[in-house]
């Protein structure tokens, strides 16, 4: 499993020997937040990807601490090394194919909980 995340001091915490980094913004519980899903934005390694289940494990967590039905506003960056991931599924390189991909999924998520 993933140990922790990105720290104040800029260093990058290992997952199963393995840098990953998530960087970017989020709304928190107490900010704005959106009635649609329209601003979200995920990137790997700085290029735009389509990752529903990571976009639905974060929308489902930010309900657990958000009454009602809204989303958050994000732009995260997840930094990976190139073994871990495969961009080579279509021309336009969006959709990815991850080695460990629960694993980034609950690392991600462990981020946002310490975040809010």
């Amino acid at each position: 499993a993933f140990e922790s995340y990105q720290g104040e001091g800029g260093e990058a915490k290992q997952l199963d020997r393995r840098p990953c980094t998530v960087s970017g913004f989020i709304s928190t519980i107490e900010s704005a937040a959106r009635t649609t899903n329209s601003s979200q934005y995920l990137y790997m390694n700085h290029r735009p990807i389509d990752m529903p289940k990571l976009n639905r494990a974060i929308n489902q967590e930010y309900r657990v601490n958000h009454s009602g039905r809204v989303f958050p506003i994000f732009f995260l960056n997840l930094e990976l090394p190139q073994g871990e991931l495969d961009v080579n599924l279509q021309p336009d390189k969006r959709q990815v194919l991850l080695v460990q991909e629960r694993h980034v999924i609950a690392f991600v998520l462990n981020v946002l909980r310490q975040l809010w």
